[in-house]
């Protein structure tokens, strides 16, 4: 309970007038409900003692009253709870969101992304957002109710409260053990959501596939498996649920029960009135839910920690990028150096003794066999990856003392599978950036997106559907293109990212870039030959080791790995 309250303080800190008024607004609903049943058995005490209609009048406009007020106050109360439930879920969720955008590729190799996702939405507003004032806040309001029904019970009669207030405990453990059971199921349900969120993510990314190879009903039989099972484990947290509440309809049956079995006997002993019996009846029904609500505090809360410690783990997770606070200032990438840079996840090495040196205007082709950490190198080079072990200077100076946002501000990556964003062509292409009409113009050109732009129903403003549903491989990749062209970057790492063109799209690409960037570094994966002979050194690779470098004419000429590898790639291309 502690971790959690000082988890949620730093929010209820920036409201906390909304949250005084609340608190306050409990109190006096606590008050208004103990005093409402005591004219009720004014007026019952009115009719017995056969006193004046005026009498009865005035006991029942006063209840009235009070029932109006009460109405107001609870409904004020309600709608403060609420706002503030969906306010805290906002901060939350938005604070949670900035820190993932933060974060580097590591996260998503330890989460996958339904669990990120359930995280974002599931926890936060089925379990955090809710407890953090609805939970606390009806808590609060319910203690108060409780001492201020409880203290009129005792006013009215002694012996009848304390027998009504004895089965209370009894429900409490009740609840509060069977609470601990619902807890555990509703992790069950909360694993079996991320099941169902991380299938959904797949498929629809995969969705081309899936029907080009006619696997629909595979497809469609596995994700009935995972909704099957999600809804199992929702039934048995139901199940529990449902349990709880019996208990409380139980126990309020029960006090029921005593009170006009106790309370009767008094009645006929005159030690208690008929308006205080109903009065007290009323009391008896309305510890129920208090009481209730104290315990479901309870186990909402547990519920409400497991999610605020699931929300944390993203929340300190730290970006692996390494770099000095105060950072040096980086006008322009002219030299990138790898000295014995090696790179490891886990026990497994993936790049060892990595030895590169990058000079303005160089155009570098890495190719390897596949597993041959290619990529992985590419994303060193880019930042995206932190190395393991050895130096990585950028003008002569280590690329610690550069704020990663910096360096990849003057660089661009283009991934192997082009990322799509369900928005527009334009919104694709400038990420939401103010460039000018020039610039905007020059990257379309450059990446030959004009004549697939010309075929869309509104050119720019053309929406390509989740992750480019509606688009070829080969618009991913030029729209991708534009989006690395149109910043001017000082340095373009390409991660195959012209495969999906055909061979003439590609060499008018190249023509167009040679001649517009020529000064940009450049470094490049690729299967194509074509491509691979416009480079001015090739890098080959070997199970993560930089095995051969040279020109192309220089290796080709050799009995190489290179030699091999080129033959291969130019059988491929045919």
């Amino acid at each position: 309970m502690k971790y959690l309250i000082k988890w949620l303080f730093p929010y209820w800190k920036k409201h906390k007038y909304r949250m005084l008024l609340i608190i306050t607004l409990g109190i006096i609903s606590a008050a208004l409900q103990a005093l409402i049943p005591l004219y009720i058995k004014q007026i019952i005490n009115g009719f017995e003692k056969n006193l004046t209609v005026a009498y009865i009048e005035k006991n029942v406009l006063i209840m009235l009253g009070l029932g109006v007020i009460s109405f107001v106050v609870n409904v004020f109360a309600q709608r403060n709870r609420a706002y503030m439930n969906y306010r805290t879920e906002y901060e939350i969720r938005e604070k949670l969101f900035n820190h993932i955008l933060n974060l580097d590729e590591y996260l998503f190799l330890k989460y996958s992304v339904g669990e990120v996702l359930t995280r974002l939405v599931d926890d936060i507003s089925e379990k955090i957002a809710w407890f953090s004032c609805s939970g606390v806040f009806r808590f609060v309001q319910s203690f108060f109710t409780l001492i201020a029904i409880i203290s009129v019970m005792l006013y009215l009669n002694v012996e009848l409260t304390i027998i009504c207030l004895i089965p209370m405990p009894f429900m409490v453990y009740g609840v509060v053990k069977m609470g601990k059971v619902l807890t555990r199921k509703y992790d069950d349900l909360q694993k079996a959501i991320s099941n169902v969120y991380d299938y959904i993510e797949t498929s629809f990314s995969g969705v081309k596939v899936i029907k080009a190879n006619l696997r629909e009903k595979s497809f469609a039989s596995k994700f009935s498996s995972i909704t099957s099972n999600q809804m199992d484990k929702a039934v048995e947290a139901e199940k529990k649920q449902i349990f709880i509440n019996y208990i409380f309809f139980g126990t309020a049956f029960f006090v029921v029960f005593i009170v006009y079995l106790v309370g009767g006997s008094l009645v006929i002993e005159n030690k208690l009135t008929v308006g205080a019996l109903v009065s007290f009846q009323i009391y008896a029904s309305m510890l129920i839910w208090p009481f209730g609500d104290v315990s479901q505090f309870f186990i909402s809360s547990n519920r409400a920690r497991v999610s605020a410690k699931r929300v944390d783990e993203i929340l300190n997770f730290k970006s692996s990028l390494l770099f000095e606070k105060k950072s040096v200032e980086l006008k322009r990438i002219e030299r990138v150096e790898l000295k014995n840079i090696s790179f490891s996840i886990g026990d497994k090495k993936l790049l060892e003794n990595i030895n590169i040196d990058i000079k303005t205007g160089q155009k570098i082709a890495v190719v390897g066999r596949i597993g041959s950490s290619k990529t992985m190198l590419l994303k060193i080079i880019s930042r995206i990856l932190q190395y393991s072990s050895g130096h990585f200077y950028v003008n002569g100076i280590d690329v610690k003392d550069f704020e990663p946002k910096i360096y990849q501000s003057r660089l661009s990556y283009v991934s192997q599978e082009a990322a799509i964003l369900s928005d527009t062509v334009l919104n694709n292409i400038t990420m939401y950036k103010n460039y000018s009409e020039k610039d905007l113009k020059n990257a379309i050109e450059i990446s030959q997106l004009e004549r697939d732009l010309s075929l869309m129903p509104h050119g720019l403003n053309t929406v390509v559907g989740n992750k480019g549903v509606t688009l070829s491989g080969g618009q991913k990749q030029r729209i991708s293109l534009a989006r690395a062209l149109i910043k001017s970057p000082d340095i373009l790492v390409m991660d195959d990212a012209t495969n999906q063109m055909d061979a003439e799209t590609e060499h008018k690409f190249w023509s167009k870039f040679l001649k517009c960037f020529n000064n940009t570094m450049v470094i490049f994966v690729t299967h194509r030959t074509s491509t691979i002979e416009r480079s001015d050194e090739v890098f080959v690779m070997d199970a993560g080791r930089i095995v051969e470098r040279g020109n192309h004419k220089d290796l080709i000429s050799k009995d190489s790995l290179y030699k091999k590898i080129y033959t291969k790639y130019k059988l491929e291309n045919k």
